[in-house]
């Protein structure tokens, strides 16, 4: 039998162990932090101030203006943080301003960091490739954000995990004629996505530039026009799993380089080398001009695309190619010197496509539409596919619009009662807008019109 002194000792033991299962079992402590909005400048005067104030967790709101000087310099080395503008964008501009970390307005080191509605401008360093964010850490989120004149727009370090663009524009990145600084430059880290973003203008580097491992580049527009000269419009330098769908991509007349999309011409060292592009829009106002340049032999399937103005829509080995349209689509688009690249009436990409099958999970049917600028629709379906980045679609009509101009107003009931006299009018005649289906305007048109005015009808 054991002593009383044993017995105590017993208890002394346990005790510590009882109390904390008591505590636990109960709640009666959360283990939770509680996290904190900060804001600049209510609270914080600079951008850096509230960066080293935040917390795993924190939400940093920016309120909307221009924000200069040493203060907008910021680390970012905390988890779980949304950072973004409030009441319109906030706008980060570097010029003048020494970047003390020798990389980028925002250094991001943290894991799951969200950054939205913030504009980085004029980013520049001693080695000359100063970017506007540069990450280094697990996964980034960068949406509705504006990158322009800084020496590299987007830059992704090597050491990063993974990072997601959304609704983004980048323009007139760079540093000079060498070619070396992009609007994005992504360096070999796990996995990059960007989609439903606006990249024109490099300063003669790339519009995007990615050695991810895994590539999801999606319902983008990626743009020349008629000043740019980027030397790519995509380049995936040392290949790796990558999707290509449903984007605009525009080469103008400018740039030396002759490829629009570059695949694993530096290397293909990435571990898997497969590339599906399916649905895009390739037009180039260049000549001679390549669509696609591949080296290696990749799984290289090309489906479903218009390559306007391509002398060779495929430079190197492509494992499928099917149902792409190349050749003059000039009349076909609804406005190519606009760079409008929807489908006119009588294109004969409409109802051209084939179903594009799946590839490593992932479905290669578009099902999105970019829309200008920086977003997205659903891509219609009326069960017929069609070739390139949109779908046609069939306009409402619209009964009494006598204008087309996808109205019914008193301009439509003054042209019909014009027209119902004989009497001569300016405006466009559209005669799918008649009531009565004889497509003839006059009488019936104009009291129609009236008595919707009216709410009679």
């Amino acid at each position: 039998m054991n002593s009383k002194k044993e017995q105590d000792r017993n208890r002394n033991t346990l005790f510590p162990y009882f109390f904390c299962f008591m505590i636990l079992a109960s709640g009666a402590i959360s283990l939770t932090v509680q996290a904190s909005t900060l804001r600049v400048p209510d609270q914080y005067d600079t951008v850096s101030a509230a960066a080293s104030a935040a917390e795993n967790g924190d939400t940093i709101e920016i309120e909307s203006g221009t924000y200069t000087g040493q203060g907008i310099v910021a680390t970012w080395p905390k988890n779980n943080l949304v950072i973004r503008g409030v009441n319109g964008r906030a706008h980060m501009n570097a010029d003048g301003v020494t970047i003390s970390n020798g990389k980028s307005i925002w250094l991001t080191t943290g894991d799951h960091i969200t950054i939205q509605n913030i504009e980085f401008s004029n980013a520049h360093v001693p080695e000359n490739n100063g970017s506007g964010i540069r990450h280094e850490g697990g996964l980034l989120t960068v949406s509705n954000c504006l990158f322009h004149d800084n020496e590299n727009g987007l830059r992704g370090s090597k050491v990063a995990e993974e990072i997601i663009v959304e609704y983004c524009e980048f323009n007139h990145n760079g540093f000079n004629e060498n070619g070396l600084n992009h609007n994005i430059y992504i360096g070999n880290i796990d996995s990059f996505t960007i989609r439903y973003s606006y990249s024109h203008h490099a300063f003669y580097g790339h519009n995007l530039k990615t050695r991810a491992n895994t590539n999801f580049i999606l319902y983008n527009r990626i743009m020349d026009e008629s000043t740019g000269n980027a030397a790519y419009q995509i380049d995936v330098p040392d290949g790796g799993l990558t999707y290509i769908i449903g984007n605009t991509i525009h080469q103008g007349a400018i740039p030396e380089n002759d490829s629009m999309i570059s695949y694993a011409v530096e290397s293909q060292k990435n571990p898997v080398q497969k590339l599906y592009v399916s649905g895009n829009t390739l037009v180039s106002d260049k000549s001679p001009a390549k669509g696609i340049r591949i080296k290696g032999t990749p799984v290289a399937e090309i489906v479903n695309n218009i390559f306007d103005n391509l002398t060779t829509p495929v430079n190197g080995s492509a494992s499928r190619y099917q149902n792409n349209i190349d050749g003059d689509m000039d009349n076909y688009f609804v406005d190519r010197g606009a760079y409008d690249f929807h489908l006119t009436v009588d294109s004969p990409a409409i109802g051209g496509a084939v179903n594009p099958g799946n590839a490593g999970g992932f479905n290669l049917t578009p099902v999105y539409e970019y829309v200008h600028p920086c977003s997205k629709k659903d891509r219609p379906n009326d069960g017929h596919l069609d070739i390139g980045a949109f779908e046609y679609v069939t306009a409402e009509i619209l009964p009494g619009d006598i204008n087309g101009d996808g109205s019914r107003n008193l301009a439509d009931a003054i042209t019909a009662l014009l027209l119902a006299s004989s009497l001569e009018t300016d405006e466009n005649i559209d005669t799918t807008g008649d009531v009565d289906e004889n497509m003839k305007i006059g009488l019936e048109e104009a009291i129609f019109i009236l008595q919707h005015l009216a709410n009679l009808r």
